[in-house]
């Protein structure tokens, strides 16, 4: 399993570093291995098609440096045996992301696998991984390289194995530093809910006021599965924990399906709410009341537990 790198800055360890990741990756393909050109992009890059015109001086663009989130998904227009994937950055060397993620799925609707996680390099940014089989390709930039102005792809490519053997099995088995489900995806309630999921230490979602009761968010967690804990984690805001929540579960989004699973105080530093098993797929969590008149509610992250 290749090894997550976070981007810390710009030095010659760091190099020595992705030259080794390179090397130890390529070994493992073999003569069939070949890359090829999707059938469509998408996504959240101005002129997207433009990253996959055959043309190297043309470019998909984020338009601004605060691109972390943004991504864009690639259609193979059928299934391949995927082991990497190549943002060929063109005339903007330097116009590649400070880190990013790479996804494979069958199909849009998910489950998307997490096959790579590392920082962008000048030049060309090139991923590669343990083979996963699939259809469609999402890369997401998690973090902005500091100091660049943009996220440029000029050409992007896939590269294939049809002799390589997928990976197969529950997450959980192929990657400790994953729970066995799905990263959840927010929709409402807290401000900038989505920091909850991403892998900045430094980032939390939050009330942003002291007065909460009430405040809540909904994720999604792209099937249904057996869940028995909710934990918070407060991070560095060991303090901003909410007084009472509760936790709802349902299989479907009908609003009059949701049920209480449990009901009870935050905790400092995090806060666990533990329950007997249910199969769900959505799951509400929700402040009940707040602390005092100093602290917000802020969860750094949050996981699930079967």
């Amino acid at each position: 399993m290749v090894s997550k790198v976070r981007l810390l800055a710009l030095t010659s360890s760091f190099a020595l570093i992705v030259v080794a990741f390179d090397a130890q990756t390529a070994a493992a393909q073999t003569a069939q291995s070949r890359t090829v050109r999707p059938v469509s992009v998408v996504g959240d890059l101005t002129d997207i098609t433009r990253a996959n015109d055959e043309r190297d001086f043309t470019r998909a663009n984020a338009g601004t440096p605060s691109y972390a989130r943004l991504s864009i998904t690639l259609d193979l227009g059928g299934e391949h045996n995927i082991i990497g994937v190549i943002q060929d950055h063109g005339r903007w060397a330097m116009h590649y992301p400070g880190a990013y993620r790479v996804e494979v799925a069958g199909s849009l609707a998910g489950r998307w696998e997490r096959a790579f996680e590392g920082p962008g390099q000048r030049g060309e940014s090139k991923a590669t991984f343990e083979a996963e089989r699939g259809r469609f390709v999402r890369i997401t930039a998690t973090e902005a390289l500091r100091g660049a102005e943009d996220w440029s792809i000029a050409e992007v490519r896939v590269i294939v194995d049809p002799s390589a053997t997928p990976r197969r099995g529950p997450s959980g088995d192929r990657d400790r530093d994953r729970d066995r489900f799905p990263e959840p995806r927010p929709d409402r309630g807290l401000r900038d809910v989505n920091l909850a999921f991403d892998r900045n230490l430094n980032t939390r979602a939050t009330s942003g006021v002291y007065d909460y009761a009430g405040a809540s968010f909904t994720f999604d967690l792209e099937g249904e599965y057996e869940l028995s804990r909710v934990v918070q984690l407060h991070g560095q805001w060991l303090d901003d924990y909410p007084a009472e929540y509760k936790v709802e579960v349902s299989r479907d989004r009908n609003e009059s399906r949701f049920r209480e699973v449990f009901r009870g105080a935050g905790e400092r530093s995090r806060s666990i709410a533990h329950f007997a098993p249910v199969f769900a797929r959505y799951v509400r969590v929700t402040a009940l009341r707040g602390r005092d008149r100093f602290h917000w509610w802020s969860i750094y992250k949050l996981r699930i537990r079967g």
